[in-house]
């Protein structure tokens, strides 16, 4: 939408929970965050080009190294490396060494990261909390990256909190951000972590708690989650599974919240 800031929040493409999200500011920059499973990849390609006129991106942002949030940017960027158009990416991820010694080894991710990180050509910016940066007129604020003696939950408590302000609105992105790592970030920064907009950590589900909420204190919820999940059902029909997801949004109603945007019912294109 030219001339306009707009927060594209894109659906999945299969069954799964990913997270994928197109920022594009009144300049025209586009800004890429995380980008879901290899599945999901040829439906971002699509988007971009149809958002910006061809396959390209000034800056993309990745949280952690969890397959639903890194699979589509790797394979955008090993199966469409020549097509894409790229600039700045900007991560923060454990070593494979770590991953596999306190994950089992369970997701590669990590792995995967570190062998292209030698075909991105110094484009790969390792960012770490406290840091900040410009995309254009977007500015974002590192607010949480990994810590090495966070052990449990790795991989979740890994994820890099990005806050954009832009067109005086504030977006937080937790990523998957796990219980320990968000009472944490509510204790550091109370209400400095208000944000007009929130997407909801580990897709709304069994990550961040109640602390942190209540002190980003939102407008808007965005929802990294499917059907399924959404309901918490296991197959066996409504609220038949151990998922937090209900009680989350219950959560965020008492907490005021105004609208939610559910990738159940998307694509969204959100104005900011």
């Amino acid at each position: 939408m030219q001339g306009k800031n707009v927060l594209h929040q894109l659906r999945q493409q299969t069954a799964a929970q990913m997270m994928s999200y197109i920022i594009e500011t009144a300049s025209g920059k586009i800004i890429v965050i995380d980008g879901g499973w290899a599945a999901d990849a040829d439906n971002l390609m699509e988007t971009l080009q149809s958002i910006a006129g061809r396959p390209r991106y000034d800056a993309w942002l990745l949280t952690h190294a969890h397959s639903d949030h890194f699979e589509g940017f790797y394979t955008i960027h090993t199966k469409y490396r020549t097509e894409i158009e790229g600039g700045k990416i900007y991560f923060n991820f454990v070593s494979s060494a770590f991953e596999k010694k306190y994950n089992g080894g369970i997701d590669a991710s990590a792995a995967r990261m570190e062998a292209l990180l030698p075909t991105l050509r110094g484009r790969a910016v390792r960012i770490r909390e406290g840091d900040a940066f410009l995309v254009g007129e977007a500015r974002f604020d590192v607010l949480h990256s990994p810590r090495p003696e966070r052990h449990n939950d790795p991989l979740n408590n890994s994820s890099v909190v990005y806050r954009m302000r832009l067109g005086g609105k504030t977006v937080l992105f937790p990523g998957d951000l796990g219980i320990d790592e968000s009472i944490r970030a509510a204790i550091k920064y109370g209400p400095g972590l208000k944000s007009d907009y929130v997407e909801m950590a580990h897709h709304g589900q069994n990550g961040a708690g109640e602390a942190f909420y209540r002190a980003v204190s939102p407008d808007v919820c965005l929802w990294d989650t499917p059907l399924w999940l959404w309901r918490n059902d296991s197959g066996q029909g409504y609220n038949t599974n151990n998922w937090d997801t209900i009680n989350m949004y219950r959560l965020m109603d008492r907490l005021g919240v105004q609208r939610h945007y559910v990738m159940k019912d998307g694509p969204h294109d959100i104005l900011l």
